[in-house]
C-alpha cells in the first residue's frame, strides 16, 4: 500500500512511540487510549496536510469514542504493519 511521505513518517512516529510506551509497561489499551487523546487533540487543532490525514480527520469528526478507540487501534496495527522488516528477517516467517 502506498502511502504519502508525510504520512508513512508519521505511522513511524507512531510506531516508535507506541513501542517506548510498551517498554514502559503500558498495555495495548493504553497505548490506544493515548493514541486516541492524540487524535482528539490534532483534530482540534492541526490542520490535515494529505489525502490520508483529512481522510482520518473525516472519520474522527463523524465518530464516537468508541470508535475513535478502533480507528486509534487500528492505526497502531498499520504502523506496525508497515515497519520495515528486520535486516536478515523473511516476510512470513514468525
Amino acid at each position: 500500500m502506498a502511502f504519502s511521505e508525510n504520512f508513512r513518517h508519521m505511522l513511524d512516529r507512531l510506531r516508535e512511540r507506541a513501542g517506548e510506551a510498551k517498554r514502559m509497561g503500558m498495555s495495548d489499551e493504553d497505548v490506544a487510549a493515548i493514541t486516541a487523546q492524540i487524535g482528539d487533540w490534532l483534530a482540534r487543532e492541526a490542520e490535515p496536510r494529505t489525502y490520508e490525514q483529512r481522510l482520518l480527520k473525516e472519520f474522527w469528526d463523524v465518530c464516537n469514542e468508541e470508535e475513535k478507540r478502533v480507528i486509534s487501534r487500528a492505526l497502531l496495527r498499520v504502523a506496525e504493519k508497515s515497519a520495515p522488516a528486520p535486516v536478515g528477517s523473511r516476510g512470513g516467517e514468525g
